[in-house]
Protein backbone atom coordinates (compact mmCIF):
# COMPACT_ATOMS: atom_id res chain seq x y z
CA UNK A 1 0.00 0.00 0.00
CA UNK A 2 2.79 2.67 0.78
CA UNK A 3 4.86 1.75 -2.32
CA UNK A 4 1.47 2.47 -4.59
CA UNK A 5 1.11 5.68 -2.32
CA UNK A 6 4.77 6.79 -3.81
CA UNK A 7 4.06 5.41 -7.01
CA UNK A 8 0.73 7.85 -7.24
CA UNK A 9 2.44 10.42 -6.01
CA UNK A 10 5.87 10.45 -7.48
CA UNK A 11 4.76 8.77 -11.03
CA UNK A 12 1.24 10.19 -11.05
CA UNK A 13 1.21 13.31 -9.15
CA UNK A 14 4.35 15.23 -9.76
CA UNK A 15 5.51 13.61 -12.94
CA UNK A 16 2.22 14.30 -15.11
CA UNK A 17 1.52 17.36 -13.14
CA UNK A 18 4.82 18.62 -14.38
CA UNK A 19 4.92 17.16 -17.65
CA UNK A 20 1.26 18.63 -18.00
CA UNK A 21 2.76 22.07 -17.09
CA UNK A 22 5.63 22.16 -19.31
CA UNK A 23 2.89 21.49 -22.23
CA UNK A 24 0.77 24.11 -20.84
CA UNK A 25 3.67 26.80 -21.16
CA UNK A 26 4.19 24.88 -24.38
CA UNK A 27 0.33 25.92 -25.49
CA UNK A 28 0.46 29.40 -24.20
CA UNK A 29 -1.14 28.80 -21.00
CA UNK A 30 -0.72 31.37 -18.29
CA UNK A 31 -0.95 32.38 -14.87
CA UNK A 32 -3.67 30.57 -12.89
CA UNK A 33 -5.03 28.43 -16.09
CA UNK A 34 -1.46 26.66 -15.86
CA UNK A 35 -1.59 25.60 -12.56
CA UNK A 36 -5.43 24.21 -13.36
CA UNK A 37 -4.30 22.73 -16.16
CA UNK A 38 -1.31 20.99 -13.76
CA UNK A 39 -3.67 19.89 -10.99
CA UNK A 40 -6.04 18.27 -13.81
CA UNK A 41 -3.30 16.39 -15.51
CA UNK A 42 -2.04 15.42 -12.00
CA UNK A 43 -5.60 14.17 -11.18
CA UNK A 44 -5.37 11.99 -14.21
CA UNK A 45 -1.59 10.73 -13.77
CA UNK A 46 -2.87 9.42 -10.14
CA UNK A 47 -5.99 7.78 -11.30
CA UNK A 48 -4.21 5.66 -14.42
CA UNK A 49 -0.87 5.03 -12.11
CA UNK A 50 -3.42 3.60 -9.13
CA UNK A 51 -5.72 1.62 -11.72
CA UNK A 52 -2.29 0.13 -13.44
CA UNK A 53 -1.00 -1.00 -10.17
CA UNK A 54 -4.37 -3.02 -9.25
CA UNK A 55 -4.03 -4.82 -12.59
CA UNK A 56 -6.71 -2.98 -14.46
CA UNK A 57 -6.61 -3.36 -18.58
CA UNK A 58 -5.13 -0.82 -19.72
CA UNK A 59 -7.54 0.47 -22.02
CA UNK A 60 -10.18 1.08 -18.86
CA UNK A 61 -7.60 2.65 -16.88
CA UNK A 62 -6.51 5.11 -19.35
CA UNK A 63 -10.59 5.80 -20.28
CA UNK A 64 -11.11 6.39 -16.24
CA UNK A 65 -8.39 8.86 -16.46
CA UNK A 66 -9.29 10.85 -19.34
CA UNK A 67 -13.18 10.88 -17.40
CA UNK A 68 -11.25 12.04 -14.70
CA UNK A 69 -9.52 14.86 -16.75
CA UNK A 70 -12.36 15.74 -18.72
CA UNK A 71 -14.47 16.18 -15.25
CA UNK A 72 -11.98 18.77 -13.75
CA UNK A 73 -11.26 20.42 -17.71
CA UNK A 74 -15.06 21.25 -17.34
CA UNK A 75 -15.07 22.31 -13.79
CA UNK A 76 -12.14 24.69 -14.41
CA UNK A 77 -13.27 25.89 -17.58
CA UNK A 78 -16.61 27.40 -16.36
CA UNK A 79 -14.57 28.75 -13.06
CA UNK A 80 -12.43 30.72 -15.23
CA UNK A 81 -14.79 30.88 -18.35
CA UNK A 82 -12.27 29.80 -20.78
CA UNK A 83 -12.16 26.73 -23.04
CA UNK A 84 -12.39 23.33 -21.97
CA UNK A 85 -9.11 22.48 -24.32
CA UNK A 86 -7.01 25.08 -21.73
CA UNK A 87 -6.78 22.39 -19.33
CA UNK A 88 -7.87 19.07 -21.20
CA UNK A 89 -5.06 19.16 -24.06
CA UNK A 90 -2.24 19.42 -22.01
CA UNK A 91 -3.15 17.29 -19.15
CA UNK A 92 -4.17 14.55 -22.10
CA UNK A 93 -0.38 14.55 -23.61
CA UNK A 94 1.20 12.60 -20.97
CA UNK A 95 -1.32 9.66 -20.98
CA UNK A 96 -0.84 9.25 -24.59
CA UNK A 97 1.20 5.95 -25.48
CA UNK A 98 3.95 7.48 -26.91
CA UNK A 99 6.27 4.65 -26.03
CA UNK A 100 3.76 1.85 -27.57
CA UNK A 101 4.13 4.29 -31.03
CA UNK A 102 7.53 4.16 -30.85
CA UNK A 103 7.84 0.33 -29.83
CA UNK A 104 5.46 -0.05 -32.98
CA UNK A 105 7.71 1.76 -35.28
CA UNK A 106 11.08 -0.02 -34.34
CA UNK A 107 9.22 -3.68 -34.54
CA UNK A 108 8.42 -2.59 -38.18
CA UNK A 109 11.81 -1.14 -38.76
CA UNK A 110 13.16 -5.09 -37.77
CA UNK A 111 10.79 -7.04 -39.65
CA UNK A 112 8.56 -8.18 -36.76
CA UNK A 113 5.48 -7.44 -38.56
CA UNK A 114 2.98 -9.32 -36.06
CA UNK A 115 4.13 -7.34 -32.99
CA UNK A 116 4.21 -4.52 -34.94
CA UNK A 117 0.32 -4.62 -35.77
CA UNK A 118 -0.41 -5.78 -32.06
CA UNK A 119 1.90 -2.73 -30.95
CA UNK A 120 -0.35 -0.75 -32.89
CA UNK A 121 -3.44 -2.05 -32.15
CA UNK A 122 -2.81 -1.63 -28.74
CA UNK A 123 -1.82 1.94 -29.22
CA UNK A 124 -4.91 2.38 -31.17
CA UNK A 125 -7.24 1.01 -28.41
CA UNK A 126 -5.41 3.59 -25.57
CA UNK A 127 -6.09 6.48 -28.06
CA UNK A 128 -9.61 5.79 -28.60
CA UNK A 129 -10.06 5.39 -24.83
CA UNK A 130 -8.79 8.55 -23.98
CA UNK A 131 -11.58 10.40 -27.08
CA UNK A 132 -14.23 8.30 -25.53
CA UNK A 133 -13.58 9.55 -22.28
CA UNK A 134 -13.49 12.89 -22.84
CA UNK A 135 -16.09 12.30 -25.27
CA UNK A 136 -18.62 10.97 -22.58
CA UNK A 137 -17.69 13.88 -20.00
CA UNK A 138 -18.07 16.32 -22.64
CA UNK A 139 -21.75 15.12 -23.72
CA UNK A 140 -23.15 14.73 -20.33
CA UNK A 141 -21.97 17.91 -19.02
CA UNK A 142 -23.78 19.20 -22.48
CA UNK A 143 -27.07 17.42 -21.85
CA UNK A 144 -27.10 18.57 -18.07
CA UNK A 145 -26.68 22.05 -18.61
CA UNK A 146 -28.92 22.17 -21.72
CA UNK A 147 -31.80 20.24 -19.60
CA UNK A 148 -31.26 23.11 -16.78
CA UNK A 149 -31.31 25.79 -19.47
CA UNK A 150 -34.90 24.21 -20.58
CA UNK A 151 -36.21 23.72 -17.03
CA UNK A 152 -35.35 27.36 -16.45
CA UNK A 153 -37.07 28.57 -19.87
CA UNK A 154 -40.21 26.84 -19.11
CA UNK A 155 -40.04 27.88 -15.53
CA UNK A 156 -39.78 31.56 -16.89
CA UNK A 157 -42.37 31.18 -19.22
CA UNK A 158 -45.02 29.34 -16.81
CA UNK A 159 -44.02 32.42 -14.39
CA UNK A 160 -45.49 34.69 -17.60
CA UNK A 161 -48.37 33.03 -18.02
CA UNK A 162 -49.44 33.16 -14.38
CA UNK A 163 -48.22 36.62 -14.76
CA UNK A 164 -51.34 37.35 -17.50
CA UNK A 165 -53.42 35.41 -16.09
CA UNK A 166 -53.45 37.30 -13.05
CA UNK A 167 -53.86 40.99 -14.65
CA UNK A 168 -56.79 39.50 -16.65
CA UNK A 169 -58.21 38.44 -12.92
CA UNK A 170 -58.35 34.71 -13.58
CA UNK A 171 -56.09 32.80 -11.05
CA UNK A 172 -54.81 29.09 -12.07
CA UNK A 173 -55.24 26.51 -9.92
CA UNK A 174 -51.93 25.86 -8.47
CA UNK A 175 -52.36 23.42 -5.79
CA UNK A 176 -53.36 20.16 -6.83
CA UNK A 177 -54.34 18.85 -3.33
CA UNK A 178 -56.35 21.64 -2.99
CA UNK A 179 -58.46 21.24 -6.24
CA UNK A 180 -58.62 17.45 -5.66
CA UNK A 181 -60.07 18.09 -2.10
CA UNK A 182 -62.98 20.42 -3.39
CA UNK A 183 -63.40 17.86 -5.99
CA UNK A 184 -64.11 15.47 -3.44
CA UNK A 185 -65.88 17.45 -1.59
CA UNK A 186 -68.29 18.45 -4.77
CA UNK A 187 -68.74 14.41 -4.84
CA UNK A 188 -70.16 14.46 -1.41
CA UNK A 189 -72.38 17.19 -1.14
CA UNK A 190 -73.99 15.99 -4.77
CA UNK A 191 -74.69 12.68 -3.34
CA UNK A 192 -75.83 14.42 0.06
CA UNK A 193 -78.34 16.37 -2.20
CA UNK A 194 -76.91 19.62 -0.75
CA UNK A 195 -75.80 22.30 -2.40
CA UNK A 196 -72.37 23.25 -3.58
CA UNK A 197 -71.45 26.52 -2.21
CA UNK A 198 -68.85 27.46 -5.14
CA UNK A 199 -71.15 26.57 -7.84
CA UNK A 200 -74.97 27.60 -6.36
CA UNK A 201 -78.39 26.35 -7.66
CA UNK A 202 -80.30 29.07 -9.69
CA UNK A 203 -83.88 28.71 -9.56
CA UNK A 204 -85.57 27.85 -12.85
CA UNK A 205 -87.68 31.16 -12.73
CA UNK A 206 -84.37 33.36 -12.34
CA UNK A 207 -83.02 31.19 -14.96
CA UNK A 208 -85.60 31.90 -17.49
CA UNK A 209 -85.58 35.82 -16.41
CA UNK A 210 -82.23 36.14 -16.91
CA UNK A 211 -82.18 34.65 -20.48
CA UNK A 212 -85.19 36.85 -21.47
CA UNK A 213 -83.32 39.73 -20.05
CA UNK A 214 -79.97 38.59 -22.15
CA UNK A 215 -82.04 38.43 -25.54
CA UNK A 216 -83.52 41.64 -25.40
CA UNK A 217 -80.62 43.40 -24.96
CA UNK A 218 -79.35 41.40 -27.70
CA UNK A 219 -81.71 42.66 -29.73
CA UNK A 220 -81.46 45.81 -28.03
CA UNK A 221 -77.73 45.70 -29.43
CA UNK A 222 -78.77 44.95 -33.26
CA UNK A 223 -81.12 47.44 -33.71
CA UNK A 224 -78.98 50.12 -32.47
CA UNK A 225 -75.85 48.75 -34.75
CA UNK A 226 -78.29 48.82 -37.89
CA UNK A 227 -79.58 52.47 -36.89
CA UNK A 228 -76.44 53.55 -37.51
CA UNK A 229 -75.95 52.09 -41.15
CA UNK A 230 -79.36 53.67 -42.04
CA UNK A 231 -79.61 55.58 -44.92
CA UNK A 232 -81.12 58.92 -44.32
CA UNK A 233 -84.29 59.58 -47.04
CA UNK A 234 -83.55 63.42 -48.63
CA UNK A 235 -86.55 65.50 -49.85
CA UNK A 236 -86.75 66.93 -53.80
CA UNK A 237 -86.08 70.01 -53.51
CA UNK A 238 -87.13 71.00 -57.00
CA UNK A 239 -90.95 69.77 -56.17
CA UNK A 240 -90.82 71.97 -53.32
CA UNK A 241 -89.83 75.27 -55.34
CA UNK A 242 -92.44 74.17 -57.55
CA UNK A 243 -94.86 74.65 -54.98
Amino acid sequence: MNELFVKCLWEGFLGAGLATMGFGVLFNVRSKNLLLAALTGAAGGVVYIALSSLKWPEGLANFMAAMVIGTLGEIFARKCRTTVTTFTAPALIPLVPGGTAYEMMVQFATGEIATGITKLISMLSISGMLAMGILVVSTLTRFFFYSKRQVKKTHEKLMRVQQQLAGQGIRPKTNVRKSAAALIDDEKSKDAGGSNPCCPVIPENELDQNVSNAKERHFREEDFQTSQYKIPEFKDSSSNSDN
